[in-house]
């Protein structure tokens, strides 16, 4: 009786034994499956990742080629090496009228240049300024003279105007060389204007030459047929050679002209060369005041 006791002590531990067994075996083998599970998971999601990348990588590769094709069919763009236009230049023509050089009785060498400008466009113009270099035939500088006029400062479409330099600025400096040659070369400002003038009646003008040199010397009368008054009024003289070129200009000045008044000027011819003063065979007067504007 106490062995069939034992028996079934042991049988009763051996079915417990084999429970536990078969639950812990039961427990790894879910374990397993978990893990499996979290790895092929795990592989799923870089498995999308990485096709999601390439998807990425091949749409930009497209991108670049779809990209460098369009820049390989359109055509190159051009670069201009064109300078930005300028504001239109204003419309002359510049010529020299007479450049003439010659040592006078005391030894000193002196010039005239008479440079032309016609008015070509359709608005007034401005001849500001003017600068003579003085060249000898090789183009070496010599001299350089920026005392320069302009008779008149403003001309009109159509008309002429003229560059002359004066007294102060008609003779060589002591020493400068000439057996070389002298030559004029001009630099000057031009422009637009929109400022007017008003010419001034000029009447019973003559000329005589003087006697020792043969200088032409020029008397005449202004009138100021305005209603206003002008303090200064300069008058130009340009000497005509017989071709009816100017080779010379001269110039003087009235002052205190009253409304309705008239005076009486003289002018001779700045220089004392006989080339020059032997070739005067005519004349014209201008006596002209600018109007300036402010816009």
């Amino acid at each position: 009786m106490a062995n069939r006791k034992l028996i079934l002590e042991i049988i009763f531990l051996v079915g417990i034994l084999l429970i536990l067994f078969s639950f812990i075996r039961s427990y790894k083998n879910e374990k397993k499956e978990v893990k499996v599970s979290e790895v092929n998971s795990t592989t799923a999601t870089q498995a999308v990742q990485t096709a999601e990348e390439t998807t990425y990588a091949e749409k930009e590769t497209e991108s670049i080629q779809q990209a460098e094709t369009e820049i390989s069919t359109e055509s190159p763009t051009e670069v201009s090496n064109e300078m930005p236009q300028e504001a239109e230049s204003p419309d002359y023509d510049v010529q020299i009228s007479n450049f003439s050089y010659m040592a006078n009785s005391i030894g000193t060498v002196e010039f005239c240049g008479i440079l032309e400008v016609t008015n070509t466009g359709n608005t007034n113009l401005d001849l500001e300024s003017c600068i003579y270099d003085l060249e000898d035939n090789n183009g070496h500088l010599l001299q350089t003279e920026d005392w320069i006029s302009a008779a008149p400062e403003i001309i009109a479409p159509g008309e002429k105007g003229y560059f002359y330099n004066n007294i102060e600025s008609s003779s060589l400096n002591d020493g400068v060389p000439i057996d070389n040659g002298v030559n004029l070369k001009p630099h000057y400002d031009i422009e637009s204007t929109k400022s007017a003038f008003i010419d001034y009646e000029i009447s019973d003008t003559s000329m005589v030459k003087e006697q020792y040199l043969g200088t032409p010397i020029i008397t005449g009368r202004i009138t100021n047929s305005t209603d206003a008054d002008n303090s200064y009024v300069e008058i130009y003289i340009l000497f005509l050679d017989a071709s009816g070129k100017v080779i010379d200009v001269g110039n003087t000045n009235v002052s205190d002209l009253k409304a309705g008044e008239t005076k009486s000027f003289e002018c001779s011819s700045m220089f004392m060369m006989e080339n020059i003063a032997d070739a005067v065979t005519d004349y014209k007067v201008i006596a002209r005041t600018e109007i300036f504007s402010l816009f």
